[in-house]
């Protein structure tokens, strides 16, 4: 989840459009950017919560986890 979100933060759309450059791929990500960024977006916040949520998770010991698990 972490790789993701790293990944596809926002900030990393240059970047993207270089190494994707001469690609289909680049090709559609550079004729929609804002759609792009938006999708990127959305998917690194998502992705940075369940890494955040998984990272505290496997912090706790099994007696703070509520009922045991």
């Amino acid at each position: 989840m972490a790789a993701i979100a790293l990944v596809t933060c926002p900030c990393h759309l240059p970047i993207l459009l270089v190494v994707l450059s001469g690609t289909a791929l680049g090709a559609l990500v550079s004729e929609h950017q804002g759609l792009a960024a938006i999708g990127l977006t959305v998917l690194f916040l998502a992705s940075a919560w369940g890494a955040v949520h998984l990272f505290s998770r496997a912090g706790r010991s099994d007696s703070d986890r509520p009922n045991g698990r």
